[in-house]
Protein backbone atom coordinates (compact mmCIF):
# COMPACT_ATOMS: atom_id res chain seq x y z
CA UNK A 1 0.00 0.00 0.00
CA UNK A 2 1.43 3.37 -1.03
CA UNK A 3 0.35 6.96 -1.65
CA UNK A 4 -0.26 8.40 -5.13
CA UNK A 5 -0.79 12.08 -5.93
CA UNK A 6 -3.79 13.20 -7.96
CA UNK A 7 -3.81 16.12 -10.41
CA UNK A 8 -4.35 18.59 -7.55
CA UNK A 9 -1.50 17.21 -5.42
CA UNK A 10 -3.69 15.27 -2.98
CA UNK A 11 -2.62 11.79 -1.87
CA UNK A 12 -4.67 8.63 -2.37
CA UNK A 13 -3.90 5.12 -1.12
CA UNK A 14 -3.29 2.49 -3.82
CA UNK A 15 -2.28 -1.18 -3.88
CA UNK A 16 0.85 -2.05 -5.85
CA UNK A 17 2.90 -5.05 -6.96
CA UNK A 18 6.71 -4.88 -7.26
CA UNK A 19 7.64 -6.64 -10.51
CA UNK A 20 11.31 -6.80 -11.52
CA UNK A 21 10.32 -8.51 -14.78
CA UNK A 22 8.29 -5.59 -16.10
CA UNK A 23 10.04 -3.04 -18.30
CA UNK A 24 7.32 -0.45 -17.65
CA UNK A 25 5.18 0.84 -14.79
CA UNK A 26 1.43 0.25 -15.12
CA UNK A 27 -1.68 1.87 -13.67
CA UNK A 28 -5.28 0.71 -13.85
CA UNK A 29 -7.86 2.79 -15.72
CA UNK A 30 -9.92 2.94 -12.52
CA UNK A 31 -7.12 4.59 -10.53
CA UNK A 32 -6.21 6.94 -13.39
CA UNK A 33 -9.78 8.23 -13.52
CA UNK A 34 -9.89 8.59 -9.74
CA UNK A 35 -6.71 10.72 -9.79
CA UNK A 36 -7.90 12.79 -12.81
CA UNK A 37 -4.38 12.65 -14.28
CA UNK A 38 -3.54 14.38 -17.56
CA UNK A 39 -2.98 11.77 -20.27
CA UNK A 40 -0.54 11.86 -23.15
CA UNK A 41 -0.62 9.63 -26.22
CA UNK A 42 1.70 6.62 -25.94
CA UNK A 43 0.97 3.99 -28.57
CA UNK A 44 2.85 0.88 -27.48
CA UNK A 45 2.25 -2.86 -27.45
CA UNK A 46 2.88 -4.86 -24.28
CA UNK A 47 3.76 -8.53 -24.57
CA UNK A 48 3.61 -11.03 -21.74
CA UNK A 49 3.62 -14.74 -20.96
CA UNK A 50 3.04 -16.89 -24.06
CA UNK A 51 3.67 -13.83 -26.28
CA UNK A 52 0.25 -12.46 -25.53
CA UNK A 53 0.00 -8.83 -26.59
CA UNK A 54 -1.96 -5.79 -25.48
CA UNK A 55 -2.14 -2.32 -27.02
CA UNK A 56 -1.72 0.65 -24.69
CA UNK A 57 -2.80 4.13 -25.79
CA UNK A 58 -2.02 6.48 -22.90
CA UNK A 59 0.68 7.42 -20.41
CA UNK A 60 0.39 9.51 -17.24
CA UNK A 61 2.88 11.01 -14.79
CA UNK A 62 2.52 11.33 -11.04
CA UNK A 63 4.38 10.97 -7.74
CA UNK A 64 4.24 7.91 -5.51
CA UNK A 65 5.33 8.02 -1.88
CA UNK A 66 5.63 5.76 1.15
CA UNK A 67 3.00 5.68 3.89
CA UNK A 68 5.63 5.09 6.57
CA UNK A 69 8.86 6.77 5.41
CA UNK A 70 9.99 10.05 3.90
CA UNK A 71 10.29 8.67 0.38
CA UNK A 72 8.74 9.82 -2.90
CA UNK A 73 9.45 9.25 -6.58
CA UNK A 74 8.13 10.79 -9.80
CA UNK A 75 7.14 8.10 -12.27
CA UNK A 76 5.45 7.55 -15.62
CA UNK A 77 2.73 4.91 -15.93
CA UNK A 78 1.09 3.24 -18.92
CA UNK A 79 -2.67 3.04 -18.42
CA UNK A 80 -4.45 -0.30 -18.88
CA UNK A 81 -8.09 -1.22 -18.39
CA UNK A 82 -7.09 -4.05 -16.07
CA UNK A 83 -3.59 -4.95 -14.91
CA UNK A 84 -4.15 -8.38 -13.40
CA UNK A 85 -6.67 -10.45 -11.46
CA UNK A 86 -7.19 -9.83 -7.76
CA UNK A 87 -4.12 -10.73 -5.69
CA UNK A 88 -3.69 -13.13 -4.04
CA UNK A 89 -6.06 -15.21 -6.14
CA UNK A 90 -7.96 -16.15 -2.96
CA UNK A 91 -7.75 -14.89 0.61
CA UNK A 92 -5.28 -16.70 2.88
CA UNK A 93 -5.95 -17.79 6.49
CA UNK A 94 -3.44 -15.46 8.20
CA UNK A 95 -6.01 -13.26 9.96
CA UNK A 96 -4.70 -14.06 13.45
CA UNK A 97 -1.00 -13.77 12.57
CA UNK A 98 0.68 -10.73 14.06
CA UNK A 99 4.10 -9.57 12.78
CA UNK A 100 6.82 -8.64 15.29
CA UNK A 101 6.43 -5.10 16.65
CA UNK A 102 9.50 -3.83 14.75
CA UNK A 103 8.07 -4.98 11.40
CA UNK A 104 5.73 -2.50 9.72
CA UNK A 105 4.02 -4.23 6.83
CA UNK A 106 3.65 -2.45 3.50
CA UNK A 107 0.20 -4.02 3.22
CA UNK A 108 -1.18 -5.01 6.66
CA UNK A 109 -3.84 -7.10 4.90
CA UNK A 110 -1.63 -8.74 2.27
CA UNK A 111 -3.51 -12.01 2.80
CA UNK A 112 -6.87 -10.60 1.64
CA UNK A 113 -7.60 -11.01 -2.06
CA UNK A 114 -8.15 -7.61 -3.66
CA UNK A 115 -7.62 -5.52 -6.80
CA UNK A 116 -4.20 -4.26 -7.91
CA UNK A 117 -3.95 -0.58 -8.91
CA UNK A 118 -0.28 -0.34 -9.90
CA UNK A 119 2.64 -2.45 -11.14
CA UNK A 120 6.05 -0.97 -10.31
CA UNK A 121 8.52 -2.30 -12.87
CA UNK A 122 12.28 -2.70 -13.05
CA UNK A 123 13.08 1.03 -13.49
CA UNK A 124 13.19 1.72 -9.74
CA UNK A 125 12.75 -1.83 -8.44
CA UNK A 126 16.00 -1.99 -6.47
CA UNK A 127 15.75 1.64 -5.36
CA UNK A 128 12.71 0.58 -3.35
CA UNK A 129 14.56 -2.11 -1.38
CA UNK A 130 16.31 -1.28 1.88
CA UNK A 131 19.72 -2.93 2.10
CA UNK A 132 21.72 -3.92 5.16
CA UNK A 133 25.41 -4.49 4.57
CA UNK A 134 24.75 -4.45 0.83
CA UNK A 135 22.20 -7.28 1.06
CA UNK A 136 18.44 -7.46 0.94
CA UNK A 137 16.74 -7.65 4.34
CA UNK A 138 14.60 -10.83 4.36
CA UNK A 139 12.56 -12.33 7.18
CA UNK A 140 11.36 -15.94 7.13
CA UNK A 141 8.76 -17.47 9.44
CA UNK A 142 7.05 -20.88 9.45
CA UNK A 143 6.30 -22.62 6.18
CA UNK A 144 2.69 -21.48 5.97
CA UNK A 145 3.78 -17.83 5.60
CA UNK A 146 5.50 -16.16 2.66
CA UNK A 147 8.87 -14.49 3.17
CA UNK A 148 9.05 -10.74 3.81
CA UNK A 149 11.44 -8.25 2.17
CA UNK A 150 12.13 -4.79 3.63
CA UNK A 151 11.38 -1.85 1.32
CA UNK A 152 10.76 1.88 1.56
CA UNK A 153 7.05 1.05 1.66
CA UNK A 154 7.44 -1.37 4.58
CA UNK A 155 7.91 -5.14 4.69
CA UNK A 156 6.53 -6.71 1.50
CA UNK A 157 5.14 -10.25 1.34
CA UNK A 158 6.88 -12.26 -1.40
CA UNK A 159 7.26 -15.81 -2.64
CA UNK A 160 4.90 -18.66 -1.84
CA UNK A 161 3.14 -19.99 1.21
CA UNK A 162 1.81 -23.53 1.73
CA UNK A 163 -1.70 -22.15 1.35
CA UNK A 164 -1.40 -20.43 -2.00
CA UNK A 165 0.90 -23.23 -3.23
CA UNK A 166 -2.22 -25.40 -3.45
CA UNK A 167 -4.14 -22.88 -5.58
CA UNK A 168 -5.85 -24.30 -8.67
CA UNK A 169 -5.09 -21.18 -10.76
CA UNK A 170 -2.18 -18.76 -10.95
CA UNK A 171 -1.60 -15.30 -12.45
CA UNK A 172 1.03 -14.37 -15.03
CA UNK A 173 1.08 -10.59 -15.07
CA UNK A 174 0.75 -8.76 -18.40
CA UNK A 175 -0.45 -11.97 -20.12
CA UNK A 176 -3.55 -10.28 -21.50
CA UNK A 177 -5.12 -11.15 -24.84
CA UNK A 178 -8.42 -9.99 -26.27
CA UNK A 179 -10.80 -12.82 -27.17
CA UNK A 180 -11.66 -13.47 -30.81
CA UNK A 181 -15.07 -11.83 -30.58
CA UNK A 182 -13.49 -8.72 -29.05
CA UNK A 183 -10.93 -8.57 -31.88
CA UNK A 184 -13.66 -8.86 -34.52
CA UNK A 185 -15.72 -6.20 -32.75
CA UNK A 186 -12.72 -3.82 -32.70
CA UNK A 187 -12.11 -4.46 -36.43
CA UNK A 188 -15.64 -3.42 -37.35
CA UNK A 189 -15.44 -0.39 -35.06
CA UNK A 190 -12.34 0.76 -36.95
CA UNK A 191 -14.00 0.23 -40.33
CA UNK A 192 -17.22 2.00 -39.37
CA UNK A 193 -17.79 5.66 -40.25
CA UNK A 194 -19.00 7.27 -37.03
CA UNK A 195 -20.35 10.68 -36.18
CA UNK A 196 -18.20 13.11 -34.24
CA UNK A 197 -18.07 12.39 -30.53
CA UNK A 198 -19.96 14.83 -28.30
CA UNK A 199 -17.75 17.36 -26.57
CA UNK A 200 -16.62 16.66 -23.05
CA UNK A 201 -17.41 18.95 -20.12
CA UNK A 202 -13.79 20.16 -20.12
CA UNK A 203 -13.98 21.04 -23.82
CA UNK A 204 -17.23 22.92 -23.26
CA UNK A 205 -15.70 24.83 -20.32
CA UNK A 206 -12.63 25.70 -22.37
CA UNK A 207 -14.67 27.09 -25.28
CA UNK A 208 -16.92 29.02 -22.89
CA UNK A 209 -13.81 30.55 -21.29
CA UNK A 210 -12.57 31.61 -24.73
CA UNK A 211 -15.90 33.20 -25.67
CA UNK A 212 -16.03 35.13 -22.39
CA UNK A 213 -12.42 36.41 -22.37
CA UNK A 214 -11.31 36.89 -26.00
CA UNK A 215 -10.92 40.56 -27.04
CA UNK A 216 -9.46 42.63 -29.90
CA UNK A 217 -6.79 45.30 -29.38
CA UNK A 218 -6.57 48.66 -31.13
CA UNK A 219 -4.84 47.03 -34.13
CA UNK A 220 -7.57 44.42 -34.47
CA UNK A 221 -5.44 41.54 -33.17
CA UNK A 222 -7.07 38.91 -31.03
CA UNK A 223 -6.06 38.88 -27.34
CA UNK A 224 -6.68 35.66 -25.39
CA UNK A 225 -6.42 34.46 -21.79
CA UNK A 226 -5.08 31.11 -20.63
CA UNK A 227 -7.89 28.61 -19.82
CA UNK A 228 -6.71 27.74 -16.30
CA UNK A 229 -7.95 24.74 -14.37
CA UNK A 230 -9.41 25.13 -10.90
CA UNK A 231 -6.48 25.24 -8.47
CA UNK A 232 -4.11 26.55 -11.18
CA UNK A 233 -1.94 28.51 -8.70
CA UNK A 234 -1.36 25.39 -6.57
CA UNK A 235 -0.56 23.25 -9.62
CA UNK A 236 2.22 25.52 -10.93
CA UNK A 237 5.27 25.19 -8.70
CA UNK A 238 8.81 26.55 -8.90
CA UNK A 239 10.05 26.40 -12.51
CA UNK A 240 13.04 28.73 -12.78
CA UNK A 241 15.70 26.21 -11.70
CA UNK A 242 14.81 23.58 -14.33
CA UNK A 243 14.55 26.31 -17.01
CA UNK A 244 18.04 27.56 -16.08
CA UNK A 245 19.40 24.02 -16.10
CA UNK A 246 17.98 23.37 -19.56
CA UNK A 247 19.28 26.77 -20.73
CA UNK A 248 22.82 25.93 -19.59
CA UNK A 249 22.64 22.59 -21.42
CA UNK A 250 21.53 24.46 -24.55
CA UNK A 251 24.38 26.97 -24.20
CA UNK A 252 26.91 24.13 -24.08
CA UNK A 253 25.35 22.62 -27.19
CA UNK A 254 25.45 25.94 -29.03
CA UNK A 255 29.07 26.40 -27.96
CA UNK A 256 29.96 23.24 -29.89
CA UNK A 257 28.12 24.27 -33.07
CA UNK A 258 28.84 27.77 -34.38
CA UNK A 259 26.30 27.56 -37.23
CA UNK A 260 23.52 26.39 -34.91
CA UNK A 261 24.38 29.18 -32.47
CA UNK A 262 24.18 31.75 -35.29
CA UNK A 263 20.76 30.51 -36.48
CA UNK A 264 19.41 30.27 -32.94
CA UNK A 265 20.41 33.82 -32.09
CA UNK A 266 18.94 35.13 -35.35
CA UNK A 267 15.65 33.39 -34.59
CA UNK A 268 15.52 34.89 -31.09
CA UNK A 269 16.52 38.35 -32.33
CA UNK A 270 13.64 38.18 -34.82
CA UNK A 271 11.26 37.51 -31.92
CA UNK A 272 12.50 40.68 -30.20
CA UNK A 273 12.55 42.79 -33.41
CA UNK A 274 8.95 41.91 -34.22
CA UNK A 275 7.78 42.61 -30.67
CA UNK A 276 6.81 38.97 -30.06
CA UNK A 277 9.15 38.72 -27.07
CA UNK A 278 10.63 41.11 -24.52
CA UNK A 279 13.04 40.86 -21.61
CA UNK A 280 11.38 39.68 -18.41
CA UNK A 281 13.23 42.47 -16.62
CA UNK A 282 11.05 45.02 -18.40
CA UNK A 283 7.97 43.69 -16.57
CA UNK A 284 7.75 45.91 -13.52
CA UNK A 285 8.25 44.04 -10.25
CA UNK A 286 6.85 40.83 -11.73
CA UNK A 287 8.24 38.79 -8.82
CA UNK A 288 6.53 41.10 -6.31
CA UNK A 289 3.08 40.55 -7.75
CA UNK A 290 0.68 37.93 -6.46
CA UNK A 291 0.59 36.44 -9.97
CA UNK A 292 1.98 32.98 -10.64
CA UNK A 293 5.18 32.96 -12.73
CA UNK A 294 6.25 30.11 -15.01
CA UNK A 295 9.56 29.81 -16.86
CA UNK A 296 9.58 27.80 -20.10
CA UNK A 297 12.73 26.02 -21.36
CA UNK A 298 13.36 26.17 -25.11
CA UNK A 299 15.29 24.17 -27.69
CA UNK A 300 15.83 24.03 -31.49
CA UNK A 301 13.88 21.83 -33.89
CA UNK A 302 14.98 21.30 -37.50
CA UNK A 303 12.64 20.75 -40.43
CA UNK A 304 14.67 20.14 -43.58
CA UNK A 305 11.56 20.14 -45.77
CA UNK A 306 10.70 23.73 -44.82
CA UNK A 307 11.25 26.26 -47.60
CA UNK A 308 11.22 29.22 -45.20
CA UNK A 309 12.68 28.54 -41.75
CA UNK A 310 14.52 25.25 -41.32
CA UNK A 311 15.24 25.94 -37.64
CA UNK A 312 12.51 26.77 -35.17
CA UNK A 313 12.70 27.41 -31.46
CA UNK A 314 10.21 25.37 -29.43
CA UNK A 315 9.13 26.55 -25.98
CA UNK A 316 8.42 23.53 -23.77
CA UNK A 317 5.12 23.93 -21.92
CA UNK A 318 5.13 20.26 -20.89
CA UNK A 319 8.18 20.45 -18.59
CA UNK A 320 7.28 19.57 -14.99
CA UNK A 321 7.52 22.20 -12.22
CA UNK A 322 8.34 21.40 -8.59
CA UNK A 323 4.75 20.16 -8.05
CA UNK A 324 5.18 17.60 -10.87
CA UNK A 325 2.64 19.55 -12.92
CA UNK A 326 3.53 21.40 -16.11
CA UNK A 327 1.92 24.51 -17.56
CA UNK A 328 0.11 22.27 -20.07
CA UNK A 329 -1.19 20.07 -17.24
CA UNK A 330 -2.69 23.12 -15.50
CA UNK A 331 -4.64 24.31 -18.56
CA UNK A 332 -7.95 23.08 -19.93
CA UNK A 333 -7.84 21.24 -23.26
CA UNK A 334 -10.25 22.62 -25.84
CA UNK A 335 -12.10 20.73 -28.57
CA UNK A 336 -10.64 19.93 -31.98
CA UNK A 337 -12.10 22.63 -34.24
CA UNK A 338 -10.49 21.62 -37.54
CA UNK A 339 -12.55 19.66 -40.02
CA UNK A 340 -11.93 15.93 -40.29
CA UNK A 341 -9.40 14.90 -42.92
CA UNK A 342 -12.10 13.00 -44.81
CA UNK A 343 -14.24 16.17 -45.05
CA UNK A 344 -11.27 18.17 -46.29
CA UNK A 345 -10.37 15.62 -48.97
CA UNK A 346 -13.93 15.33 -50.28
CA UNK A 347 -14.38 19.10 -50.40
CA UNK A 348 -10.94 19.57 -51.99
CA UNK A 349 -11.85 17.28 -54.87
CA UNK A 350 -15.05 19.14 -55.76
CA UNK A 351 -13.17 21.93 -57.54
CA UNK A 352 -10.75 21.94 -60.50
CA UNK A 353 -8.39 24.57 -59.03
CA UNK A 354 -6.82 24.63 -55.55
CA UNK A 355 -5.15 27.61 -53.86
CA UNK A 356 -2.59 27.17 -51.11
CA UNK A 357 -1.73 30.04 -48.75
CA UNK A 358 0.49 30.47 -45.71
CA UNK A 359 -0.26 32.88 -42.88
CA UNK A 360 3.24 33.91 -41.81
CA UNK A 361 3.92 33.20 -38.13
CA UNK A 362 0.21 32.51 -37.73
CA UNK A 363 0.11 31.64 -34.02
CA UNK A 364 2.21 34.67 -33.14
CA UNK A 365 -0.43 36.94 -34.69
CA UNK A 366 -2.55 36.24 -31.60
CA UNK A 367 -1.59 38.13 -28.46
CA UNK A 368 -1.57 36.77 -24.90
CA UNK A 369 -3.28 39.01 -22.35
CA UNK A 370 -0.71 40.99 -20.28
CA UNK A 371 -1.97 39.31 -17.09
CA UNK A 372 -0.85 35.93 -18.47
CA UNK A 373 2.48 36.79 -20.16
CA UNK A 374 4.34 36.04 -16.91
CA UNK A 375 3.35 32.38 -17.45
CA UNK A 376 5.59 32.20 -20.53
Amino acid sequence: MLKVKDTWGRNHIARAILDSGSQVNLMSEHLCQLLKLQRSDKRVEISGIGRSRKQVAYEVSTVISSRIQDFSQSMNFLVMAQITDDQPSSSLPFTNWKPPSEMELADPEFFHSGPIDIVLGSQFFYDFHLLHGGRLQIRKFDGTLPVFVNTVFGWVAAGESECNGRASSVSCHLAIMDSLDKSIERFWNIEELINKKPRSLEEEDCEAHFQETVTRDEDGRYVVRYPKRIGFEEMIGESKSIALQRFQQLERRLGRDAELQKQYREFMQEYIRLGHMKFAGTIENVEDHERTVCYLPHHPVFKESSTTTKLRVVFDGSVKTSTNCSLNDALLTGPVIQDDLLDLMVRFRKYPIALVADVEKMYRQIRIHPEDTCLQ
